[in-house]
């Protein structure tokens, strides 16, 4: 994942990270990680189209807790900075 941000067909890149977000299965997500990955990615990337698929995920992360009770706080964390960073409201730290 961490080359993507630097291919040349960006926006390829950038619909890999956004499938990666529509990833609901544990597995598959390596239990969220997946996504967390993305959206600081996404955020680096300054990749504004990916604002809603963002939103979704946290809300799912927010209503289900699929990951047990700790996981995913952090993860919704982290994901809300990275969408603040996102939509112009957040700093660059990671």
């Amino acid at each position: 994942m961490a080359v993507l941000p630097f291919v040349r067909e960006r926006e390829r890149a950038i619909d890999v990270f956004i499938a990666a977000l529509k990833v609901r299965n544990p597995e598959v997500s390596d239990s969220g990680n997946v996504p967390l990955y993305a959206t600081t990615y996404l955020a680096d990337m300054k990749a504004t189209r990916a604002v809603p698929a963002i939103e979704d995920w946290l809300a799912f992360l927010e209503s289900q807790k699929p990951y047990g009770d700790e996981m995913p706080s952090m993860m919704v964390k982290k994901g809300t900075e990275d969408l603040a960073r996102l939509k112009g409201g957040g700093t660059a730290a990671h």
